[in-house]
């Protein structure tokens, strides 16, 4: 196991990766969007499995998705593909370790947010056109509530929904790298993810699935306003909680000067 300044130098390093892979902006690219598919896939899961369990009015629905749900997110690791949610914990501690600069940090999460984009939306249109979540399935019922639920919370709500969400996974990343254990990596991922999924929160990636494929879906009372505005405020609470309730805290918690070699 990596301790925390072994941990805090490694997600420094990583953040030197991700934005060097900035060089070759197209495999960058694919990478992301291979990472927003990755996601949805974990979306796909959730709806398939979870869905027999939300139309049998039975408590264990949100359960029964979470469980599942981290295989998106064990395929992002495993991988090495590029997502959002965890480069806002990694990005800041690369910034505070003076791996990175603030130009490569915003230039890479931008290219990352419509990477992640592309790759759900394309995922989206595969399970629309499955035929798995249309009107009358499980899957299509569980698509449906919880796009209403999504789009029914206000700003305040899906920004810190957004916080507590990206905490878990950013906890998830951070745990996952400690060790090198690929056993431990699985299960440190599926608790954290099955966390966030079951206590409701809001993920910025996994929506872009969820929304995207309500829209082409048809489901009654969902339109871009509610894609756009989710996205928008979820963001932002990922960003925080990635950035200011785990990067900083853990940063503040080892103050000695780093190993790394600045940017120069």
């Amino acid at each position: 196991m990596l301790s925390l300044k072994e941990n805090l130098e490694n997600q420094a390093q990583y953040a030197k990766k991700r934005v060097d892979a900035m060089r070759y902006p197209m495999a960058f690219l694919s990478s992301s969007c291979i990472a927003g598919a990755f996601i949805g896939l974990g979306v796909l899961f959730m709806l398939t499995a979870g869905g027999p369990f939300l139309v049998a009015r039975h408590p264990a629905a949100s359960i029964i998705g979470g469980s599942v749900f981290g295989i998106g997110l064990i395929l992002v690791v495993v991988s090495g593909a590029q997502l959002l949610t965890s480069a806002m914990m990694v990005l800041p501690i690369g910034l505070a370790r003076k791996t990175i600069t603030l130009r490569g940090a915003a230039a890479s999460s931008i290219l990352m947010y419509f990477g992640n984009f592309i790759g759900s939306l394309v995922l989206a249109v595969v399970i629309v056109a499955s035929g798995l979540v249309r009107p009358g399935t499980p899957a299509g019922e569980y698509l449906s509530a919880v796009v209403h639920h999504k789009a029914h919370h206000t700003i305040t709500e899906l920004v810190f929904l957004g916080v507590l969400c990206n905490i878990f996974v950013c906890l998830a990343v951070w745990g996952a790298a400690a060790t090198e254990n690929a056993a431990a990596k699985v299960a440190i991922i599926a608790w954290c993810v099955a966390a966030f999924v079951a206590s409701g929160t809001e993920h910025v990636v996994a929506n872009m699935t969820i929304f995207s494929a309500a829209l082409f879906q048809g489901v009654d009372g969902i339109a871009m306003s509610d894609l756009l505005r989710n996205q928008l405020w979820v963001c932002i609470g990922n960003a925080l909680g990635g950035g200011a309730f785990i990067a900083a805290p853990l940063l503040m918690s080892d103050p000695r000067p780093s190993l790394v070699t600045s940017v120069k």
